[in-house]
C-alpha cells in the first residue's frame, strides 16, 4: 500500500505556479476597484452614505490588498536565498 501511494504521489505534476492563477485576477480587480476611487473625495463618500474616513480606508485598503497579493507571490516564489523571506510573502498575502 505505502509503495503504491508513493508510486501515486510521484506522478502528479508539480504545481509550484499555480497560485499565480488566483492572485493576478484577484489583484487586478482589487487594484481596478481601488482606483475607480481616486480622488477620494468626501462627496463619493456621501453619495454611498459612508463617513470619508471609511471611504479613504477602502480606497487604500483596496489598493493596497491587490499590491500586497502581487508583491506576496513574488515573495513567497523564493527567488532570493534570504530565509525568511518566503515566511514574508506568506504574511504579506494574508494580511492583503
Amino acid at each position: 500500500m505505502q509503495l503504491s501511494l508513493k508510486r501515486f504521489t510521484s506522478m502528479i505534476p508539480e504545481f509550484c505556479l499555480s497560485h499565480w492563477l488566483l492572485r493576478v485576477p484577484l489583484a487586478i480587480v482589487f487594484i481596478q476597484q481601488g482606483l475607480s476611487k481616486f480622488p477620494v473625495t468626501s462627496e463619493d463618500a456621501e453619495a454611498y452614505g459612508l463617513p470619508y474616513l471609511v471611504w479613504w480606508i477602502v480606497s487604500y485598503g483596496e489598493l493596497g490588498a491587490g499590491i500586497g497579493l502581487l508583491f506576496g507571490g513574488f515573495f513567497a516564489a523564493k527567488l532570493v536565498s534570504i530565509s525568511f523571506i518566503p515566511e514574508f510573502g506568506d504574511m504579506l498575502t494574508r494580511f492583503s
